[in-house]
């Protein structure tokens, strides 16, 4: 079953959504309550490693706009 793509895109879904509850947690204690468009530019974030690397981010940059910043 571990094996099985439905598992892992279920897996992978779960990070995703993890990650970015993270992200906002972080987020609204170092900037504060991110706006409805920071909110849906998140939400439409569903690469693990990109939602990895915004949280290691996060922690350099004085801003929701600036965490944004230069996403692909």
């Amino acid at each position: 079953m571990k094996e099985s793509v439905t598992y892992q895109a279920i897996l992978e879904e779960g990070r995703a959504e993890e990650a970015q509850r993270i992200l906002l947690s972080l987020g609204t204690a170092l900037f504060g309550k991110p706006s409805v468009k920071v909110r849906r530019a998140l939400a439409g974030i569903t690469d693990v490693e990109l939602l990895e690397s915004l949280l290691l981010r996060v922690i350099q940059v004085s801003s929701w706009t600036d965490l944004l910043t230069d996403l692909p």
